[in-house]
């Protein structure tokens, strides 16, 4: 009986190791390998993320930067750039990963940016409207003097005069701006999904491969809580107890292994790894690959509990198998 158990102990060691690899598949299924996962907050998170990028790279550009703050920026590219847009954006993105999930050859996810590009015309125009607007008007000229001579500075008058028409100089404002605006964001995004035919063929093998596991890593798992019953096989309070141990034990393993998952980004994005970024840079990186990761975490920490839950049912149940034949004895003597 004391090697039974051993070997029932071993494998209770060795069903929470494979537990783990089938909990983080899992996650990974329900998450970025799921084309629905790509709505709802990933979508939100995705357009904080443009809207900060933009807002970033345009009020630190120097035409506008003595004319804005960064709230400024942040109002206008919510203005015409609405979440609205990202969803748009994200349902092409889901469509063409559920057609290669269903089999569909292609080498790369193309989703066109041009619905963002086409509004930074209007982004512009506002911020021109401004920069134009904060120009100071010329001194009045008496009668009998010269007019004012206008000096321009980056194609801006340095004053505007009574009566002068600002619609050439707001346009040609607009158009270095408008020009500044569209080097941000590029045409499309690609997510480019291999190289050349053996990459591509790598690439289709690997998602293969996480569906097959996803079959086999739980059927191995029954397997051996099956043999773990088989070398206990009675009393069946103990088979409870074994089984449960098993299911107790993935539990706690899977949770410890997604808290250590979700520390990946602290130690990752550091300021050694990353010497050219600011604090602030630092951080915001940080936090939006914790965001990225957290999903996983997430996922991962809720299956790993009903495993550990479930474990503590059966191991409950055994008890009471326990406590009931040793009661049952009780009486028949």
């Amino acid at each position: 009986m004391k090697l039974r158990k051993a070997i029932a102990v071993l494998l209770v060691l060795i069903f929470a190791l494979i537990a783990l690899p089938a909990l983080f598949l899992k996650s990974i299924s329900v998450t970025y390998l799921n084309p629905d996962f790509y709505d709802g907050k990933i979508v939100d998170k995705s357009y904080e993320y443009i809207v900060n990028f933009i807002s970033d790279e345009v009020s630190s550009e120097e035409s506008v930067k003595n004319y804005f703050s960064k709230d400024d920026i942040d109002g206008m590219v919510k203005k015409y750039i609405p979440a609205s847009l990202m969803h748009d954006l994200a349902v092409d993105f889901t469509a063409q990963l559920k057609s290669i999930n269903d089999g569909r050859k292609q080498d790369s996810i193309v989703v066109s940016l041009m619905p963002i590009k086409n509004n930074m015309g209007s982004i512009a125009q506002d911020i021109s409207l401004k920069i134009i607007g904060s120009i100071p008007a010329c001194e009045p000229v008496a009668e009998g003097e010269e007019e004012t001579v206008i000096e321009y500075v980056d194609g801006k008058p340095s004053c505007i005069p009574e009566g002068f028409d600002t619609t050439e100089v707001l346009q040609n404002v607009k158009y270095e701006v408008e020009k500044e605006l569209n080097n941000i964001i590029p045409g499309e995004f690609t997510l480019e999904l291999s190289g050349d035919d053996a990459q591509q063929a790598t690439f289709r093998q690997m998602i293969s491969f996480v569906s097959y596991l996803q079959i086999i890593l739980p059927l191995f798992m029954l397997v051996f809580l099956l043999l773990i019953a088989l070398f206990i096989y009675s009393p069946y309070s103990l088979v409870s107890k074994f089984t449960g141990a098993a299911l107790f034990l993935a539990g706690v393993f899977g949770l410890v292994i997604s808290q250590l998952f979700g520390q990946i980004p602290s130690w990752a994005v550091t300021q050694e790894n990353f010497p050219d970024l600011l604090a602030e840079e630092l951080s915001y990186m940080n936090e939006i690959y914790s965001f990225f990761i957290g999903f996983i975490v997430e996922k991962m920490s809720v299956y790993s509990l009903y495993m550990l839950g479930i474990g503590i049912v059966i191991i409950l149940f055994g008890l009471y198998l326990h406590h009931f034949h040793e009661h049952t004895e009780e009486h028949s003597q």
